[in-house]
């Protein structure tokens, strides 16, 4: 009796090496450790043997497929079937061929092998194995299916291909427009730039022709007062005082016109240097006396500034300070008190002028640094000035590397601080 190992094998018959004195054991071992729909039929066509996955495929247990007809379970007919399995128990090698399996019909592609010949009164045991054959119908319809996927992914690109130029001619669109609005704040900007510049030149140039006339007066009235050009009656003396103060203050008046020029047009020097704030601040009260005694303010220095020394421009320094303290007196009602003080916070000297005066909501307070600002406009106010005093007081400040805040409220008063840099 020839036996398996006599025979011609392919990969298929080498997985089951089986000699007929092998038990069947082994055989449907080997048979269920397969990953694919396998049976073992007989030559004649009875199932001997199925895997889990041909139970699935059948739709039909393990157990209830034993000993069955194969031809049950394919769509294929009887004879066909019977003439297949006749060829794979004579053929040498694994042999290929086409089956249906019920219910579903499907088209599968079956290899069958002879893993046990036919004797001893024993049958041929023949292995099975299937593989899905997609029929010609089902690859084209899979391939209508990657077409029409094609056609979307290609549609879709177009699609995204049309945005993106209509973004890029938005954005193209949207720069040119961005360019020009900024070509004209560049020369608006420009243009204003010059308008301040002129503005500037002007007040500076209107302010020194004012000072010459109204420095002749006062000279004047000095050489008058003297009594150069005859003796005065009382009534006259007293117009002479009217003219003087009036002068005075027109003079103020334009030095401050023509000091924020200066700011405004960068023409302002700072000679910075060492200066003593107690000494600076004692020095005050003697410039502002006359003010209080006409205005009836008590005045009080609580000091603060011993030792201390800032790095500063000291005419500057004190041409803020009289800013503050005439501001003070200004605004604040007769009977009233104004105190100066200094004190020192890390790197910081904070010298403060506090009046009992009307004071200013908070909302407003930062307004009175703007220049040509004043919160009282009424036609009938009798504060004088044109509002010029903060702002220059805080440019001032500011370009000796410190700082001017103010704190208020109404009819509770003001602080206006003076923040400098200490020396060293």
């Amino acid at each position: 009796m020839t036996t398996l190992s006599d025979r011609p094998r392919d990969s298929v018959v080498s997985e089951f090496p089986v000699a007929p004195e092998r038990s069947e054991t082994l055989v449907v071992g080997l048979l269920r450790a397969l990953p694919e729909p396998a049976l073992l039929v007989t030559d004649a066509g009875a199932i001997f043997a199925a895997n889990a996955a041909a139970a699935a495929l059948f739709g039909t247990p393990r157990q209830t497929l034993r000993d069955a007809a194969l031809a049950r379970f394919v769509a294929d007919e009887h004879p066909r079937l019977a003439r297949y399995l006749a060829a794979c128990s004579r053929s040498g090698s694994p042999l290929p061929g086409v089956l249906h399996p019920a219910p579903g019909a499907s088209r599968h592609r079956v290899s069958g092998a002879v893993v046990r010949p036919a004797g001893g009164g024993a049958p041929a045991l023949i292995l099975l194995r299937f593989q899905v054959a997609e029929p010609a119908s089902d690859r084209f319809a899979l391939l209508n299916r990657q077409l029409e996927e094609l056609t979307r992914e290609v549609r879709a690109r177009r699609a995204a291909e049309a945005t993106v130029r209509r973004v890029n001619d938005e954005l193209a669109s949207a720069n040119e427009e961005l360019t020009a609005a900024v070509a004209a704040a560049d020369a608006a900007r420009a243009l204003a730039e010059e308008a301040n510049r002129a503005k500037s030149e002007f007040l500076a140039v209107m302010s020194h022709e004012l000072r010459t006339p109204l420095n002749a007066i006062g000279g004047y009235v000095e050489l008058m007062e003297l009594g150069i050009r005859g003796p005065l009656t009382v009534p006259q003396r007293e117009d002479l005082e009217r003219i003087q103060r009036a002068q005075r203050h027109l003079l103020v008046l334009i030095n401050e016109v023509l000091n924020f020029a200066r700011l405004e047009a960068g023409q302002v020097r700072y000679q910075l240097g060492e200066v003593s704030v107690d000494v600076l601040l004692r020095g005050l009260e003697p410039l502002i006396a006359p003010q209080l005694r006409t205005q009836g303010l008590r005045y009080a220095y609580e000091g603060g500034a011993d030792g201390v020394t800032v790095w500063a421009d000291r005419e500057k320094v004190e041409q803020v300070m009289l800013n503050l303290l005439s501001n003070a007196i200004k605004f604040t009602p007769s009977g009233g008190a104004i105190t100066l003080r200094c004190d020192v916070g890390g790197d910081r000297a904070r010298i403060q002028v506090r009046d009992t005066g009307v004071g200013i909501a908070p909302e407003k307070l930062e307004r009175v640094f703007e220049p040509f600002v004043q919160l009282d406009q009424t036609l009938s106010r009798p504060r004088e000035g044109v509002g010029l005093g903060l702002a220059i007081s805080r440019d001032l400040s500011r370009g000796m590397g410190g700082d001017l805040t103010a704190e208020s409220a109404p009819g509770a008063g003001s602080t206006f601080t003076l923040i400098l840099p200490i020396a060293g």
